[in-house]
């Protein structure tokens, strides 16, 4: 009811909705007590009074204020009336986010709506927004968790299989003197490596043989 003296607003009813707006049933809005009101498109403009901010959101009618977006989700602009879950390789770590980051290298997420990203295991590798972490190539391995990279083997040793998170030595009897190897060399008659992680295989001395490959 309008008090003695106030100017009539021509409204039947006005309602901050999960908008932020108020309904505007009549035909005119007045500018009363100190309130800046605007109306757009038959509705009132409540924002400078109180606005869901980026992050925030009001998803009921007549709210007192926004709450927060949880973890996991985010919402990128105002007036927001509910919030978007991450896409897999992002993550929002805390509340109230306005967006989405990019896992790191080396970290990813396989779901929607992750709070973190986890660290790939050994033995595989991710870049930046990953949504699932590669296994090294045959001849490379990745000792650590949340490796960006697998390093080639080094000569004398190797990987047979893909996903390695170590690389083997070469047994006694076979040597490799490359990087990157997936199989070692089995020393050939005449010529032997008594030692595992061999680069070479040494010839006999005199006065001694090898008959068979492999000694």
């Amino acid at each position: 009811r309008l008090g003695r003296g106030e100017p009539p607003l021509n409204v039947y009813a006005l309602r901050c909705d999960v908008l932020d707006r108020a309904v505007d049933a009549g035909a005119l809005i007045g500018n009363r007590a100190g309130r800046s009101q605007h109306i757009v498109g038959g509705a009132l403009d409540c924002a400078s009074d109180r606005g869901s901010q980026g992050g925030d959101i009001a998803d009921t009618v007549g709210r007192s204020d926004c709450a927060p977006c949880p973890v996991g989700f985010f919402a990128s602009t105002t007036g927001s009336l509910s919030c978007t879950e991450c896409a897999i390789g992002t993550s929002a770590p805390t509340e109230g986010s306005a967006s989405c980051a990019a896992c790191a290298a080396g970290t990813y997420a396989s779901a929607t709506a992750s709070g973190t990203c986890a660290d790939c295991d050994p033995g595989t590798f991710s870049a930046v927004g990953a949504s699932a972490c590669t296994p090294c190539a045959a001849g490379s391995s990745a000792a650590s968790a949340g490796s960006t990279t697998c390093a080639p083997c080094a000569a004398g040793t190797f990987a047979a299989a893909s996903g390695a998170d170590v690389c083997a030595l070469c047994p006694a009897g076979t040597a490799v003197g490359t990087t990157g190897a997936t199989a070692c060399v089995s020393c050939p008659a005449g010529r032997y490596a008594d030692v595992d992680g061999s680069l070479a295989c040494t010839e006999c001395a005199p006065g001694t043989f090898a008959d068979v490959a492999g000694s």
